[in-house]
């Protein structure tokens, strides 16, 4: 006997933890740097180097890049900026995890606070959530087929299978050079920039996946005439790229992560020697998994009328897509500023979106968390003009999955597609935008698949004892394959010996059955 064995490869989450890294150090501002008179804006930005496993324990390393605008501690305040770098090293426990799993880890920034002990001395708090998760790859085996010479009966089934094709990580560069709008003066120095993912769409084509988005960039800069106040401009940057991936085709089903990861900006001249190009050169990092979905013929029950069958059999989960997702949060908020000093323009606002929680409903995937505002404006105080504002807007929205369950898995990816902000008078802003809540649910679920088959011959005394010509009565529960393989017989010979069968008989039928189990030897002692 043959079996036709065929395999499919499951991604099986095997372990996670969330570590949590806190941070309170101080750190003298570099003598090349001027006192600090008082502070104006910070970021922080989590590096992950290194995550390493070995079973159930590891550690992870990186770094909290501190990037901080301020105004000098001179008479007549100039702004300027520094980075401080932070690194940590944690132990942590993944529960469940194998030595040859795939580890990836994601950090984000729960909390930064950033204080002058005194103008030559800062003070840096700050709380970082890891979450560290660990995947299995397992190879699946199923049985599609028996190939024997013996006559054998198999009942067949269709299988919904969503195995794993694809999963790594990797990176496409975006590089672009933009210029200064006329009516804004020569760059002496950069105090500041950003760069955000506004927009990306991402499509699975034959061999690689293609990218196309925007970047949105921010520039905050001193202008070559000293006398000049501050200057900003902000700029989107539209990229296309192709990433390579073997084994990808146009009918597989992306689920794609992308952040930027690194971004410097750089002043270059322009043909008449003027300091008004600026050269960017962004990193993105992606996390890129290809699912591929198919239906697989597999062997649901067989048996051989000629010989006694021995099916093992096994459970194993497998899972399935239940939903992916496209949706869109509205934001639309306004701000009470009343208790700040009144604004007279707004330079460049940002958003970070935070998820706190993810619960299974009746009608979908109910999504909560929080969206944390940085403002940077322009304020009426004459000594002091260029300040930033903060504040947190709470944000809760239902995903449509009908059928989701808890013990479905759930992978959100947040984007901010735009954020827009619009004075209302000098004490209240209003803030819009979308949040796109990129979505996909699998569902395990477990199923009991044959796993191996054998032919044994019959006990011979048993055989004997049972009728060669049966008639039987159908019963509720009765399928004419369950009769056929109780009465060692097929479904054809069924029907070839009842002609007037023409389905699946309904109870009460009288059905017409001849054992099929060929010729055996006359029992010892018998009569010639």
């Amino acid at each position: 006997m043959e079996l036709d064995r065929k395999y499919i490869y499951m991604s099986r989450p095997t372990g996670r933890a969330v570590v949590q890294v806190t941070m309170d150090e101080d750190r003298n501002v570099p003598d090349a740097r001027p006192d600090v008179g008082r502070l104006i804006l910070s970021r922080g930005t989590v590096e992950l180097e290194e995550v390493h496993c070995t079973g159930e324990k590891g550690a992870l390393s990186g770094r909290l890049r501190t990037d901080i605008l301020y105004g000098t501690d001179e008479e007549k305040e100039k702004l300027t900026s520094l980075s401080v770098i932070l690194p940590f090293t944690e132990s942590l426990s993944l529960p469940g995890a194998g030595d040859r799993d795939t580890v990836t880890a994601d950090g984000v920034l729960e909390d930064l606070t950033v204080e002058m002990v005194h103008s030559r001395k800062l003070r840096i708090q700050a709380v970082l959530a890891v979450t560290v998760q660990a995947e299995a790859l397992e190879r699946e085996e199923l049985i599609g087929g028996v190939h024997c010479e013996e006559p054998v009966e198999q009942k067949l089934r269709e299988l919904p299978v969503t195995q794993i094709a694809v999963q790594r990580r990797e990176t496409c560069r975006v590089r672009e050079e933009v210029k200064l709008s006329g009516n804004k003066p020569n760059i002496r120095e950069l105090l500041w920039t950003d760069t955000r993912l506004c927009r990306c769409e991402a499509r699975p084509e034959e061999g690689r996946v293609s990218l196309r988005g925007e970047l949105a960039g921010f520039v905050l800069y001193q202008a070559e005439d000293a006398q000049m106040p501050v200057q900003w401009c902000e700029f989107t940057i539209p990229f296309e790229g192709n990433v390579e991936v073997e084994g990808c085709t146009s009918g597989m089903i992306l689920d794609l992560r992308v952040q930027v990861s690194r971004c410097d900006w750089a002043v270059e001249e322009d043909g008449d020697e003027e300091r008004r190009v600026l050269d960017m050169e962004a990193l993105l990092g992606l996390t890129l998994k290809l699912y591929q979905e198919s239906q697989e013929e597999v062997v649901a029950d067989l048996y051989s009328p000629a010989r006694e069958t021995v099916l093992t059999e096994r459970e194993t989960r497998l899972t399935q897509i239940l939903a992916r997702n496209s949706a869109s949060c509205r934001i639309d908020e306004k701000a009470d500023l009343s208790g700040e000093e009144k604004i007279l323009q707004i330079c460049y606002g940002a958003g970070e979106i935070f998820l706190d929680e993810m619960r299974p409903t009746e009608e979908g995937l109910s999504v909560e968390g929080a969206l944390h505002i940085s403002l940077l404006v322009m304020s009426a105080d004459d000594l002091h003009p260029l300040r930033s504002l903060r504040w947190t807007l709470p944000f809760r929205h239902l995903v449509e999955a009908r059928g989701i369950e808890s013990g479905c898995i759930f992978q959100v990816h947040p984007q901010l597609e735009a954020l827009n902000f619009l004075m209302l008078g000098g004490s209240e802003v209003e803030v819009r935008g979308s949040i796109a809540l990129e979505t996909l649910i699998l569902r395990p679920e477990t199923v009991r698949l044959v796993a191996d088959v054998s032919l044994v011959p019959y006990e011979e005394e048993k055989i004997r004892r049972e009728a060669g010509v049966v008639g039987y009565l159908v019963q509720p529960e009765d399928t004419l394959w369950k009769i056929a393989k109780k009465y060692y017989t097929t479904v054809e010979r069924i029907y070839e010996v009842n002609p007037e069968l023409t389905g699946e008989p309904e109870a009460g039928t009288w059905l017409l059955l001849v054992k099929q189990t060929g010729e055996l030897p006359p029992m010892p002692g018998a009569a010639m």
